[in-house]
């Protein structure tokens, strides 16, 4: 999911993530990019390193073509430096959990030291197909208000491949507070 301001992003995989270090594989938009808002991503982590190194490649390498911050949380252990990247598109910063140990306070952390106009979740064992925020970020931009957007999953586990994809619709404010 991604939300302007308070919201996630959910899961996608990738088989051949691009490097970290390199730009966007394609343009997703003709729009000058400060036009585009800008993307935070909080990816949470802790001692999954090459996990990680997948996640934020897959973000790293979006199409979407406005800025892309992603906020790297280490929970519980000290941050890797070697991941930070700064180029005029993308930039990763890594930083330590502040707030209490585990997945919530790694987000909680991640969300406050995000700046951009967006905000998006990746978990650390989670990689994004290209095209990813470019959808998320479109659909978005046709809402009014505060508005979530969420995706499918490709689940591969054990050479076997399952495709999550739930059914395209618009929930409002009120079915968020129905029970369950």
């Amino acid at each position: 999911m991604i939300e302007a301001n308070t919201s996630a992003a959910s899961e996608a995989t990738h088989p051949n993530p691009p490097d970290p270090g390199t730009a966007p594989a394609a343009a997703a938009s003709t729009e000058p990019r400060a036009a585009l808002p800008s993307v935070s991503v909080v990816v949470p982590t802790r001692d999954r390193p090459e996990l990680l190194r997948h996640a934020i490649a897959g973000i790293v390498g979006q199409s979407y073509d406005g800025l892309v911050e992603v906020v790297v949380v280490f929970d519980q252990s000290e941050p890797d430096t070697s991941l930070e990247v700064a180029s005029p598109s993308r930039i990763v910063r890594t930083i330590r959990n502040t707030h209490t140990p585990g997945l919530a306070g790694g987000r909680n952390t991640g969300m406050l030291a995000a700046t951009g106009d967006l905000l998006a979740f990746c978990d650390d064992d989670d990689e994004w197909l290209p095209p990813k925020l470019a959808a998320q970020v479109g659909l978005l931009s046709t809402t009014d208000g505060p508005a979530i957007a969420a995706c499918g999953i490709e689940v591969r586990r054990n050479g076997q491949s399952v495709t999550r994809i739930p059914d395209p619709q618009r929930l409002g404010y009120e079915d968020f507070l129905e029970d369950r």
